[in-house]
């Protein structure tokens, strides 16, 4: 989503500027070629690609008002994996509109309309849960810490990634680098299913017991000695 954001303007001014099957531009979109997006506001670049970045941000804005009812209404795990499911399908079909939009001028709007789609399914949970929930599952005594680290990472993964995708776009090409962001995001799912918690109306303490072991040898080994003659002679017994 960072990357979307940011590329926003360049990506679909490229994308309204690719010409139909015949012409002598290709449809493989690099935006490390900014011969033609020096002039911002100049008229260079074309009102399509302004407008889009308009409407994603509105579906953005849309997203975020529906997330708030949704998380009373559903699951965290739930809300997580069907946003998951929703964003791995737009990635796809992103990239395969970007792939065909050499045919027809129907293909540059279908693009549009997945990357409104991609912004909606990233913002209804695959994106905005970890934020909430890296306030509720760590412990209350790390829990600044802990947040303060992971959101942290966070920006400078979203720096790196920033730095990266010019290089991808320009071996892979935006449709390659969009179909690799889902495959990555696909391989990540199963990892996810195993350690996430679900925590919709739990209190932080019933949240915290959710990681504590059930039986630890070295807690047991610190019991009161007093506990422990006693523990012998109910054994004896």
């Amino acid at each position: 989503m960072s990357i979307l954001r940011t590329y926003v303007v360049k990506i679909f001014d490229q994308v309204f500027h690719t010409l139909p099957s015949g012409s002598n531009t290709t449809s493989d979109l690099n935006i490390t070629d900014c011969s033609k997006l020096d002039g911002f506001g100049d008229g260079s670049i074309s009102k399509e690609a302004y407008i889009s970045a308009i409407i994603i941000g509105l579906v953005r804005l849309l997203a975020s008002m529906l997330l708030s009812g949704l998380l009373r209404e559903y699951c965290r795990r739930s809300m997580y994996f069907a946003s998951a499911a929703l964003t791995i399908t737009s990635l796809a079909c992103f990239a395969a509109c970007i792939v065909c939009i050499n045919r027809s001028v129907v293909f540059r709007w279908a693009a549009l309309v997945m990357a409104c789609f991609l912004v909606f399914s990233v913002q209804l949970g695959i994106q905005t849960l970890p934020i909430l929930l890296s306030g509720e599952l760590f412990p209350s005594d790390v829990r600044a810490f802990g947040k303060s680290i992971t959101r942290s990472a966070t920006c400078i993964f979203m720096v790196i990634s920033l730095k990266v995708y010019p290089i991808l776009s320009a071996n892979l090409g935006v449709h390659g680098t969009f179909f690799l962001f889902s495959v990555v995001l696909l391989l990540s799912l199963p990892i996810v299913y195993c350690i996430l918690p679900e925590t919709k109306d739990l209190g932080l303490e019933m949240i915290q017991s959710y990681f504590t072991p059930n039986q630890s040898v070295f807690y047991v080994d610190l019991l009161d000695p007093n506990l422990k003659t006693e523990q012998k002679k109910l054994d004896i017994i």
